[in-house]
């Protein structure tokens, strides 16, 4: 993995436009990616301090960058709400 970005979109809001949340921070210690995967995996944890978001409903989707394949791979999304 070579960058993690993080996007929002709000869905409880019509043609609200997306916003960038930024470039995670990589290398966190996971044990328990290290305990399944082997020792390569130790530091596959990542982390963002994102800016503050309205109040509302969003899908929060981290993309992730493959320096092996040079493109997004691959993306996770979680829908959080903001009060």
């Amino acid at each position: 993995m070579g960058a993690v970005h993080v996007w929002a979109h709000r869905v409880d809001m019509a043609a609200a436009p997306a916003v960038f949340l930024g470039t995670a921070e990589l290398g966190g210690v996971r044990p328990d990616v290290a305990a399944a995967f082997g020792a390569e995996g130790e530091q596959a944890g990542w982390q963002l301090t994102a800016p503050g978001l309205a109040p509302g409903i969003y899908e929060v989707t981290a993309y992730f960058w493959s320096t092996r394949a040079e493109r997004f791979e691959d993306a996770r999304t979680v829908r959080i709400t903001v009060h």
